[in-house]
Order: C-alpha cells, then sequence, then structure tokens
C-alpha cells in the first residue's frame, strides 16, 4: 500500500496540541506567522470554512477523504481512482463525498488555505465556496503539483493556480482563523481514527481505508456499507 506519512503543519505556537492528535511538522516556519488579528471578514472565514461536498446530502453512505495537496499518492488517486468512484456512487445519489485537509508540508498548508479562500461560489464570484467549482480547484492544484508544491519557492509559484489576487491570497494565508480550521481537522483525524498517512478515508465514520488503495477496494467497502446502510 503506497502512502506518505504524515507530518503535518499543526501551528504549535498558534494553538495548543490536543492529546492524541497528529504529530506535527517544524515545517510551520515556512508558513507565515500566525497574524494578531483576524485577516478576513467574518463572513470571509464563515464560507471558507463551510463543509465541502459532494453527492446527495441524503446519501445512505459517507466517505470523508483526508489528503494533503502536496501527497503525490492522493493527486494519483485523484487522477485515476476518484473519478470512478464519482461516476458509480456519487453522482448516482449513492455516496456523499466529504474532502478534508492534512497538508503534509508547509506548501500544502498554503495550497489547502488558499483553496478553502478563492473557489468559486455558486453565483461565480471569486470567493470562498463549496460544490464542484471548489472540486475542480483541488483537482487543479493535484495535477499542477510538480509545479507549486516541492520548491523552496513554492508561495510565488501556488499564485499562479489560485485565483486570489495577491493582497487577498497574503490575507487568506495570514488567517488565524483559517489556520486554526485546518488544524481542527488534522486533531480529529488523529483522534478520532488514528490516521497518520495521506491519503486516508473513512467510510460512514467507522472503516478506514489507507493508502491511494486501488477502484476495487473502495468498490467493496462502499458495497459493503450500503447494505449495512438502514
Amino acid at each position: 500500500m503506497a502512502q506518505m506519512t504524515l507530518f503535518v503543519v499543526l501551528f504549535a505556537l498558534l494553538l495548543p496540541v490536543a492529546p492524541g492528535a497528529l504529530p506535527m511538522a517544524r515545517a510551520a516556519a515556512s508558513v507565515p506567522p500566525p497574524a494578531q488579528e483576524e485577516t478576513l471578514t467574518p463572513d470571509q472565514l464563515a464560507t471558507a470554512t463551510a463543509p465541502r461536498t459532494l453527492g446527495s446530502p441524503d446519501a445512505p453512505v459517507t466517505l470523508v477523504e483526508y489528503s494533503s495537496l502536496s501527497c503525490s499518492h492522493c493527486a494519483q488517486f485523484h487522477a485515476e481512482v476518484f473519478p470512478q468512484i464519482k461516476a458509480a456512487y456519487i453522482d448516482t445519489g449513492k455516496v456523499r463525498f466529504v474532502f478534508r485537509h492534512l497538508p503534509t508540508s508547509a506548501p500544502a498548508m498554503g495550497a489547502a488555505m488558499g483553496a478553502l479562500c478563492a473557489a468559486p461560489n455558486d453565483e461565480g464570484a471569486t470567493t470562498q465556496g463549496t460544490g464542484p467549482d471548489y472540486f475542480a480547484l483541488l483537482d487543479a492544484l493535484f495535477a499542477s503539483q510538480r509545479d507549486w508544491a516541492f520548491t523552496r519557492a513554492w508561495r510565488d509559484k501556488m499564485k499562479a493556480h489560485i485565483p486570489l489576487t495577491p493582497a487577498a491570497l497574503e490575507a487568506c494565508l495570514a488567517s488565524p482563523g483559517l489556520k486554526a480550521f485546518v488544524v481542527g481537522d488534522v486533531e480529529k483525524a488523529g483522534q478520532d481514527y488514528a490516521i497518520d498517512a495521506t491519503p486516508s478515508f473513512v467510510v460512514n465514520g467507522e472503516s478506514v481505508i489507507r493508502g491511494a488503495q486501488d477502484y476495487a477496494t473502495f468498490a467493496g467497502a462502499l458495497d459493503a456499507a450500503l447494505r449495512a446502510a438502514p
């Protein structure tokens, strides 16, 4: 099983680490230092931290992905396996899909925050949003990963892939509220599911699939969850 060990950027200087949380990378120093004041408006922050989901809210099964935008195995999953899952289970109303960021590097943390701020909303405004446009941006970031994720110049490189003005992107990256939101997902993954690698997946809050498995593995787990669903 191919997977990347998870050394997530928790920004320990910003928040205390809860017992059972995942180990944190010291790469936090590579990301903008914690701001003393919130750099996003309350509305911007609320929209940025809204749930990101695909599929019917009434679907009997929920698949949650914990992923890092700088993880090559995550990029492989989104290029090769996720389209099959989407066509067979999400688009057909069987599965609701939830994406959560577990950044494994400073570039991944920056890209996660940028994506949360930049994805167009339903009206097409360049602001925070949910839905297919957000997932299209994630796909684009995974596809362009080699350009921005593995260089010391990631901040400059990333600007070409995040549809925000430079000032808006800097405000997003400096937001303590948005950092805290991502950190919360990191802590939950470690506390609730002992997740220590990306990608990892949780099916209906119970079974965990670790690594970029093939489509047959996901189909088997999702079919079992569908049979067990009320």
